[in-house]
């Protein structure tokens, strides 16, 4: 008879304690910049097993108010366009990365913006249930206790934007020699279009398929709304920053002319379709599409490439 009422008690002893364990970083962290992150931890003790006496970790916290405008739309615009609307899950991304599993050789990712802060801060890189089902746990509490531009603010300070560096604060020092206040839209397009892999592609020396994201977030950023995106978020100070903007030009390699015509070889959000070959049927990155979105219009518009999301998160 005591083994069945101390169990139970035990149980919910221990279920108490790990609820208090998650309540009291996430209640300090709502208000207080982390002092690191898991992933930065379990990267210091790597390259020290490894003797590596290369590596420097790079990370300074930034206040939402030094960041520029154009960063919080730019990874939203890379990563998470149902950012706002979401409870931390994409379930619609999640059912296609699902039914998808076996039919191509690199899922689509379905981790939020909200999943991926979690993920960063207190776990470990992997595809396991329980790694998954610690990062989902995570993720509840983090979307009641944290608004919406908290969850960025995060975000953008404790991302991987290379090796070693972390936050925006340290990779716009490190890519481009100035305080991320005074980024630009084609910069933090590059730093978002690296977050997929931040090992292997590079803000710096950008390649051709990284040129393409960029225009492609370039593109996704003016459908957002631009900075207009962040109303009531505390950027309305900010007037230099149009609601909407035209792309601009990039220097990808031009891809051959096809059935839409040689204008819309060159058009800048066809940059990806250079790079892999084709244009994807759509993205969970993508938005409903505008009226004449990814058709030609009579007076010969060119049609705009859509490319696949980014590659899973692990």
């Amino acid at each position: 008879m005591s083994r069945r009422v101390h169990i139970p008690l035990l149980v919910r002893l221990l279920a108490s304690l790990f609820l208090l364990t998650t309540l009291l970083p996430l209640g300090y962290l709502r208000w207080m910049p982390p002092p690191t992150s898991s992933f930065m931890l379990q990267q210091k003790a790597a390259a020290r097993k490894k003797g590596d006496t290369s590596f420097r970790l790079e990370y300074r916290w930034v206040s939402w108010d030094r960041i520029a405008s154009s960063a919080a739309v730019a990874v939203v615009a890379a990563e998470d366009q149902k950012f706002k609307d979401h409870n931390g899950f994409d379930t619609e991304s999640i059912e296609e990365a699902w039914d998808s599993r076996h039919t191509t050789k690199r899922p689509r990712g379905a981790s939020t913006i909200s999943q991926q802060v979690a993920k960063n801060l207190f776990l470990w890189p992997g595809k396991t249930f329980l790694r998954k089902g610690l990062e989902a746990y995570y993720t509840v509490f983090i979307e009641l206790l944290w608004p919406k531009r908290r969850i960025i603010e995060v975000y953008l300070n404790i991302a991987e934007f290379g090796r070693g560096t972390f936050g925006v604060g340290a990779a716009s020092e490190r890519f481009f020699g100035k305080p991320p206040s005074r980024l630009t839209d084609r910069e933090t397009a590059l730093l978002a279009a690296v977050l997929p892999s931040p090992l292997r592609m590079h803000a710096d020396r950008p390649s051709a398929y990284v040129e393409g994201r960029v225009a492609w977030i370039l593109g996704q950023m003016a459908q957002l709304g631009g900075a207009g995106y962040l109303k009531g978020w505390g950027y309305e100070r900010d007037r230099n920053w149009p609601r909407t903007r035209k792309p601009p030009r990039t220097t990808a390699a031009p891809s051959a002319p096809d059935a839409d015509g040689a204008a819309a070889a060159s058009h800048p959000l066809r940059a990806l379709e250079t790079v892999t070959g084709h244009c994807a049927s759509g993205s969970r990155n993508t938005p409903a599409p505008s009226p004449g979105w990814g058709t030609p219009s009579a007076a010969g518009r060119p049609r705009l490439c859509r490319p696949e999301g980014p590659p899973e998160r692990s």
